[in-house]
């Protein structure tokens, strides 16, 4: 992800064209509009979640995975239920077992099972909360959770934490 930073006479010379630009803060992505006349206004969008985990990785709090991976929290209303995002099956080639090794930094598993609800979004159950649960996950901690296989071609989810008061 590239973050350009303008300014205000950089805004102002854009040939009179609203300009989007991107904005990381804390972990999510936010579009800020910038008029014509170089005011900036915060619209009330809908706030992009950074499957990615650019900042963990650029702040060098956690070592970039080599595997396909995505960043996210636990949601309290359903501490059991582990998502797959969209965008990470759309472009990730990703093969989704039935049965998955959730294993922990410890090297400790969990088998989680495979769930579609009729939108097509995939989670897993089972196996989820009792590994964040060992691991004393909080709310506002993010997991990092890598997709590899063994030699046998079973499916491992990798999952390292980041306290949330990094």
């Amino acid at each position: 992800m590239v973050l350009t930073v303008l300014t205000p006479e950089e805004i102002l010379n854009n040939g009179n064209r609203p300009r989007i630009l991107q904005v990381l803060l804390s972990g999510h992505l936010r579009r800020t509009i910038a008029d014509s006349v170089g005011k900036q206004s915060q619209r009330k969008r809908r706030v992009l979640s950074d499957i990615y985990g650019s900042e963990i990785f650029l702040s060098r709090l956690a070592p970039h995975p080599t595997n396909p991976y995505f960043v996210t929290k636990i949601n309290p209303k359903r501490r059991s239920e582990f998502y797959i995002p969209k965008q990470l099956m759309r472009h990730g080639n990703i093969e989704l077992a039935e049965k998955i090794i959730f294993e922990d930094p410890s090297g400790r598993q969990w088998i989680g099972n495979r769930q579609t609800w009729n939108n097509s979004r995939v989670f897993y159950t089972k196996g989820w909360r009792p590994l964040c649960e060992c691991n004393s996950v909080q709310d506002d901690d993010l997991c990092i959770c890598e997709f590899t296989k063994d030699e046998d071609g079973t499916n491992f989810i990798n999952v390292s934490f980041v306290r949330g008061g990094y």
